[in-house]
């Protein structure tokens, strides 16, 4: 006789499927780890205006505040290998360097508003908001370059500002960014998927992208 006095089961049957699926909608917290491809588009003083590939890192933290509404923090680096910069004076016909060889460090940091759905297995995900670079490119050989004296007492390459002692230094630069993101999952607390993200400086916010990443995401979801 099964269980006492002949009547049913009452425990559900340990190896029974479950009925529901391994993923589910929904998520109050996200933690995002992503390697990042970048690519720097912004002039530097005696380089070419060619764009400057990089590779690196960047992480976010999501915080639901509506349904559909999250915000969003992010953090990322980048680093962009430079070839040293020459040209040939017409006169003399000397070689002239007009820019050191070395790799250009790119961190940025900010805050965005992210609106996005689930949709079964996916959650497309666009976010906008405001943030700050800071550019430290190698050190310098011309006036405005990094460690460089200052272009008439207050001009400096992209990314440096001018420091009380008439000299170039890295600086804040405020931007704006807006990106696109496809995240598909795979279990209940885990996501992956990739972003595009297009960056203009706060100052020419019609100027885009000055900054371009793309990114493979790992999301841990809760």
């Amino acid at each position: 006789m099964a269980p006492p006095n002949n009547q049913p089961r009452s425990a559900p049957n340990l190896h029974a499927p479950p009925l529901a699926p391994s993923y589910l909608p929904g998520r109050r917290l996200a933690l995002t780890f992503a390697p990042a491809f970048a690519s720097f588009r912004m002039p530097l003083l005696g380089r070419s205006l060619a764009r400057h590939p990089g590779v690196g890192v960047g992480l976010e933290g999501d915080l639901q505040l509506a349904r559909w509404i999250w915000l969003r923090g992010l953090a990322s680096y980048t680093a962009h290998p430079l070839e040293e910069s020459r040209a040939q004076d017409p006169d003399s016909l000397a070689v002239l360097s007009l820019a050191n060889a070395g790799t250009m460090h790119v961190l940025n940091g900010g805050v965005s508003g992210v609106v996005g759905v689930d949709i079964g297995r996916w959650s497309p995900l666009l976010d906008v908001g405001v943030g700050t670079f800071r550019i430290g490119t190698p050190t310098g050989l011309l006036a405005g370059q990094r460690d460089q004296p200052c272009i008439d007492a207050s001009g400096c390459d992209t990314g440096m500002v001018c420091g009380a002692d008439n000299v170039c230094r890295p600086g804040l630069l405020p931007e704006l960014h807006a990106g696109l993101s496809l995240e598909m999952q795979l279990r209940r607390h885990l996501a992956v998927g990739f972003l595009l993200r297009y960056f203009a400086l706060l100052t020419a916010p019609l100027t885009y992208p000055v900054y371009l990443t793309t990114a493979v995401r790992l999301t841990a979801r809760f």
